[in-house]
């Protein structure tokens, strides 16, 4: 997976920290009752089974969805593939990091695409994409307004999926939000109308099949992804979760060169790598350290005003955790403002894959200005002896 650089600063104590690229760390809203689908562009996906009505391929239909990210991409990588047969589609990234491609596999073995269309779509912001196929002639729609691409032969997978078109194309790295595909063609005005009424559209009167909001039917939890209004439930598949859709920041961030197979695989967005090197390790200059912090610089003029953090342990010893910390904030990096105390957090528990959206630690707190700097300050961790472990950190404005 390209990894995007950003200015994540981590070290022990007061101390400062070299630079290596690392993965996109989610900067969510306070809000929770506005969610999305998070992936990894490692391994994780959903799952849409087998259900015959996903096969639209073959005749007139359209699909809509929301995306955003930040990745460097420049192959091919999957968002939604629908079509277990021979009528197969297939929405990708690529085959550069600010655009999107359409694939269609229809009739039979017969293979036909429009790539690389947009740009400027690797941003971090939402982006709607859309696509209509009439009479086998596709055309694409990038924010509301048709886009052109390339038109070319690409091969489509043959699963029904939502973040990757297996066995074609690479997994996705970003968010997804109300995606929905439809038996008929959508006119150009009925796609600027979706764009225009935003993610959280109602898309009733333009009768899609199937329509996944990602989350907002699910409380945001677990692992079942609901079909609107049709019957293809998904399941979110090896760490795919939801998470909030409003206001996230993904800047990349920068992390030590003592261990970055360590550390970068804190932020990646897989909440469960299956072990230690899943988590950041606090760094001491020559080793591990017991106390440490780890910070965010969002950049110049892209400063942030976080109102509230959360944090997760995925691991199995208790005693890593922080027990005692400050949130701090600046606006140089050399002087940090203290916006949030915790002293005494003893009751850490290890999140799984089937309980992880329980348990969050989440922090609010008052903050009316918006630093650059951001930087969780640990004193002492939950007990052991060497290390400071944290699985994953977001901030919320």
């Amino acid at each position: 997976m390209s990894l995007s650089r950003l200015g994540l600063s981590l070290g022990a104590g007061t101390g400062s920290a070299a630079t290596s690229s690392g993965a996109p760390l989610t900067v969510a809203a306070a809000s929770s009752d506005d969610f999305c689908g998070a992936f990894d562009g490692i391994d994780s996906y959903v799952d849409l089974g087998t259900n015959s009505s996903l096969e639209i391929a073959g005749s007139n239909h359209s699909v809509s969805l929301w995306f955003r990210h930040t990745e460097s991409v420049n192959a091919f990588k999957g968002v939604l593939s629908l079509g277990a047969g021979t009528e197969r589609l297939a929405v990708t990234l690529g085959n550069t990091a600010d655009k999107v491609s359409y694939c269609l596999q229809s009739p039979g073995p017969t293979y036909d695409a429009i790539y690389g269309a947009g740009s400027g779509l690797n941003d971090g912001n939402w982006h709607h994409f859309a696509a209509t196929v009439t009479g086998g002639a596709i055309q694409i729609y990038v924010d509301g307004s048709a886009a052109s691409g390339t038109e070319g032969n690409i091969a489509v997978g043959n699963y029904n999926r939502i973040g990757v078109s297996y066995p074609s194309y690479g997994y996705y790295g970003g968010d997804l939000d109300s995606i929905a595909i439809f038996t008929s063609a959508l006119s150009s005005s009925d796609v600027s109308a979706i764009y225009s009424a935003g993610r959280n559209g109602a898309l009733g009167s333009y009768s899609p099949t199937s329509w996944w909001k990602m989350g907002d039917s699910d409380s945001g939890a677990g692992t079942t992804l609901t079909d609107e209004v049709g019957s293809n439930t998904g399941t979110l598949t090896n760490g795919a979760y939801f998470t909030s859709a409003l206001n996230v920041a993904f800047p990349g961030f920068s992390i030590g060169d003592e261990s970055p197979s360590y550390v970068g695989s804190a932020f990646d967005r897989d909440l469960f790598d299956g072990d230690a090197t899943g988590s950041w390790y606090a760094w001491g200059g020559s080793t591990w350290a017991n106390t440490g912090w780890i910070g965010q610089d969002f950049g110049a003029g892209n400063e942030k005003t976080v109102v509230k953090y959360r944090m997760l342990n995925s691991l199995a010893n208790l005693t890593y955790p922080p027990k005692d910390w400050t949130f701090e904030g600046s606006a140089d990096s050399a002087s940090w403002t203290v916006l949030d105390t915790q002293t005494g957090v003893t009751d850490w528990e290890q999140a799984t894959t089937s309980n992880y959206a329980e348990k969050w630690k989440e922090y609010t707190f008052s903050n009316s200005t918006a630093y650059r700097y951001y930087r969780l300050n640990v004193s002492a961790n939950n007990g052991h002896a060497s290390v400071l472990i944290l699985s994953e950190l977001e901030m919320y404005e």
